[in-house]
């Protein structure tokens, strides 16, 4: 079985990680793990656990593909590691009330029970510039926003007042909520901004302090930043191109007939040098699908019917750029088609499929 697209709890996912401070090891040293060394990053597994053929490289490369986004530079950094656990290290590594999350981040430490938690990554790049500081919807936010995940709706943002949500521990804490949020600051302010608000906040940061340091950086405070963003209707004059998930990176795939047709056909594999993910065992081997993605530039707008054929994959298509905290991505839970309304500009297209079987596929995008 693989992960469908799932729909959106509160809190969402029980929280993925956990704030700076909190101890990596609770009473068990890390297990002895197989690793891999990249240009940014450290990549250990248990041995039992198997990497896609892609999955190091491409975690290894997005560090610096965060790292432009937030106008930081990877060079500087301390060395990033990420250890993919099973179950059985996971439960014995991980404090008791943590047990059934999905990974944590402590400084430029990350622990795991998938393959390619990005989350995570994204905790840790940003430790680089504050420290761990920053209010739980804000530090929690910014990875949601920067990650790859689907629901069967096709959301990835979703425009909700934000302000109950301040002072919520992880644990408590709506992740959609706050991404969607963290999405809009970073669209309307750029990251500096972002990071900015992180160091200038902490967990017990009061509502009047917050409004001081809105009312500096993006020049309202809280209350006025909060309507602005729910009765957004237009990406604001000067927008920042960010945030983009990790499926940005893939190379642009031409069409077949330019303007007209795109397709893919594929037989997919773990072995392939583009798969993203592994295979993995136990209560959360579900957690870690093969994907893959490619780019795609729409030149014209308008209307498009996106067909996926082939069993036990799904697909999600987001626009690379513009304002995500404005609009529903697509996706399709399983073989099918999808009238869907396309902007110019580059989409990422990402297949998922199950890591432990070939999976044959085709993707087709038409013009209606």
């Amino acid at each position: 079985m693989i992960r469908r697209p799932r729909s959106t709890p509160a809190p969402r996912r029980a929280a993925l990680a956990i704030a700076a401070g909190l101890a990596l090891v609770a009473c068990a040293d890390e297990p002895e793990l197989q690793r891999w060394r990249g240009a940014h990053l450290e990549y250990g597994h248990e041995p039992e656990l198997t990497p896609c053929a892609g999955t190091r490289s491409h975690m290894d490369q997005v560090i610096p593909f965060y790292a432009a986004q937030l106008g930081l530079d990877p060079a500087s950094f301390d060395t990033i590691t990420y250890a993919w656990l099973g179950d059985a290290s996971w439960n014995e590594l991980a404090p008791p009330n943590y047990r059934t999350f999905s990974g944590f981040a402590e400084g430029s430490r990350t622990i795991a029970r998938g393959p390619r938690t990005v989350h995570e990554l994204v905790h840790a790049i940003v430790n680089q510039r504050t420290g761990g500081s920053g209010l739980t919807l804000f530090k929690e936010g910014i990875a949601v926003a920067l990650e790859e995940e689907w629901d069967v709706d096709g959301f990835r943002y979703e425009p909700v007042d934000p302000r109950p949500q301040l002072g919520l521990p992880a644990s408590e804490l709506n992740y959609t909520i706050a991404g969607a949020f963290a999405a809009y600051l970073l669209t309307r302010g750029g990251a500096e901004r972002y990071l900015t608000l992180l160091e200038r906040t902490r967990e017990d940061t009061d509502r009047r302090r917050l409004d001081a340091v809105f009312d500096e950086l993006y020049g309202a405070p809280v209350d006025a930043v909060v309507d602005d963003y729910l009765g957004a209707h237009a990406c604001p004059e000067g927008a920042a191109p960010i945030p983009l998930p990790p499926s940005c990176m893939a190379p642009e795939r031409p069409w077949a007939d330019p303007g007209r047709r795109w397709a893919l056909a594929r037989l997919l594999s773990c072995d392939d040098d583009d798969a993203v993910g592994g295979v993995s065992h136990g209560e959360n081997r579900d957690d870690a699908p093969l994907v893959t993605s490619a780019t795609i530039v729409i030149d014209d707008p308008g209307d498009y019917r996106l067909r996926l054929v082939g069993d036990g994959a799904y697909l999600g298509l987001v626009r690379c750029g513009g304002c995500p905290f404005l609009r529903r991505d697509a996706s399709l839970p399983r073989a099918g088609e999808l009238e869907l309304e396309l902007e110019a500009g580059p989409h990422a297209l990402t297949i998922y499929a199950d890591p432990e079987v070939e999976s044959e596929v085709i993707v087709t995008l038409e013009r209606d």
